[in-house]
This record gives structure tokens, sequence and C-alpha cells, in this order.
């Protein structure tokens, strides 16, 4: 896949209830092209949220009000995501699934070859970048995870996903690398000089007095460092 030259900042929302999510997505409307939503299952990690520990997919209809001024991009953390992905293609424009989660990943990937959905590949820190091979001529991007333990917010960024990036980069030069995980200011600035493109930014904007501030500084930073 070639590409994108537009790096972007895509705040992240995680929340155990649907109205959570919406005051989140609300506060930024309009102040960005992207949302991230978190979605985990209480097995692939943790912790459950948001539609998965109590309202279920028809709950997805509810993120309907955004009516595509924002578009989200859904990050499942969750196992077995071939067995939900048809849900959340009625809201998504880019869907993330880990690759440790399923043994469908050839079937998946195949099936949005002619999607309008972008797809999107995560790796646990842990996972060798090799993994990845196989399929980097048929992926969107490549999310790596920054943090140690995932499934919440506030945890802090793990400086071994800078080799991580460094190495990806140099196993696809064209690939787009998002990150994901414990990034603030300065770790979003080392991140970019290791090779990353997108960086999913969530507790220290929503810890911020300002929310909307803080995005800016860092869409401020991206700015700076093309």
């Amino acid at each position: 896949m070639s590409r994108e030259l537009t790096k972007q900042i895509i705040p992240a929302v995680l929340g155990e209830t649907y109205t959570e999510i919406e005051r989140q997505l609300k506060i930024l409307d309009g102040h960005t092209d992207w949302m991230h939503l978190d979605i985990t299952d209480g097995h692939f990690t943790p912790i459950a949220s948001w539609p998965l520990n109590s309202s279920g997919s028809g709950a997805l209809e509810n993120l309907k009000f955004l009516d595509g001024k924002t578009k989200i991009e859904v990050h499942l953390m969750v196992e077995a995501p071939e067995t939900m992905l048809s849900d959340w293609l009625e809201v998504a424009d880019r869907i993330i699934i880990h690759y440790e989660a399923t043994d469908q990943l050839v079937e998946i990937i195949d099936s949005f070859s002619s999607s309008r959905i972008k797809l999107g590949l995560a790796l646990l820190l842990p996972t060798p970048i090799e993994k990845l091979a196989p399929y980097l001529p048929k992926i969107n991007f490549i999310q790596l995870m920054s943090i140690a333990e995932i499934g919440r917010q506030g945890h802090p960024f793990d400086a071994r996903v800078l080799e991580k990036i460094k190495h990806l980069r140099h196993l696809s030069p064209d690939v787009i690398i998002q990150i994901d995980g414990g990034v603030n200011l300065e770790t979003a600035k080392v991140a970019i000089e290791a090779g990353a493109d997108n960086l999913v930014v969530g507790s220290t904007i929503w810890q911020s007095p300002d929310p909307v501030v803080a995005l800016k500084s860092f869409q401020s930073l991206l700015e700076a460092n093309p």
C-alpha cells in the first residue's frame, strides 16, 4: 500500500458507557478530522468497554450522529475480531485489528481488498516486527502499541517501541506507521523522529483542563515536524 503524505494526530476515546463516548466525541467534533474509538472485550484486554460490556452491537446506531463530520477509526482490542467486523462496517472509516487476536488474518485482509473501509493491523509490544512481513503488501497501515499493557488509558510510554518503529520503517519504507499508547508532547516528538506517521493520543488530551487546547498543541507539534 502507498504511504499517505498527511500525518495525523488522532484523539483516542475509551469509555464504559455510551454517554462517556458521546461526550468526548462532541468535545472535539470540528477540531479533528479523525477520532480513534477503543473497543475492549474483557478477554483480550482486562476490561470490557461500550458497547461490549452491556449494550450490544445494536448500540452502534448511536454513533451515526457524527454523520461523517468526524471520521472514526475503530480499534478492536478483542478476541476473534472477525465475529464483529460486519457490525462496525456501518460506522467506521478505518478498522484496526490485532495480529495476536485472530487465526483468520488472511481471510480478514482479503475481505477488505475491495472495501472502502481501510484496515489497520495492530501489534503488541512483545510481538516481533518480522511477524508482519507476509501481510505488509495488503495492509493500509500498521499500528504499533507503545505501552506494555493495553486496554486502559494512562499507561506510560514504553521506549522499546522506538526500535520497532525504525525496524518496521527499514522493512517497509512506504508503510504508514501509527503508534498508540503513552503519547505526550515529549514522546510524540521522539516517535516522529524514529519514523512514526500517525499518533493516537488519549489520556494526555482528556486529563488536560482544556482538551481542545491540548489537541492543538499536538497538531502544532506535527506541523513543526512534517
